[in-house]
């Protein structure tokens, strides 16, 4: 699996305001997630939603 990257953005606006990316290091079996939130959206959740879709869509 390469490394996806996807845009965080307000779902109604279509607004960016950050990223997220998954990384899958098979050889040591270690994976991790990376993200930037813009400061201004800092608390609100968009990081949790992002890591919950980016981790369904590593899954399924």
């Amino acid at each position: 699996m390469s490394s996806p990257e996807f845009a965080v953005t307000d779902k109604e606006t279509g607004e960016l305001f950050g990223a997220i990316a998954l990384s899958n290091n098979k050889r040591f079996n270690h994976g991790e997630i990376a993200y930037w939130i813009d400061e201004p959206y800092w608390g609100n959740g968009y990081v949790t939603e992002a890591a919950q879709s980016i981790l369904q869509f590593a899954f399924e």
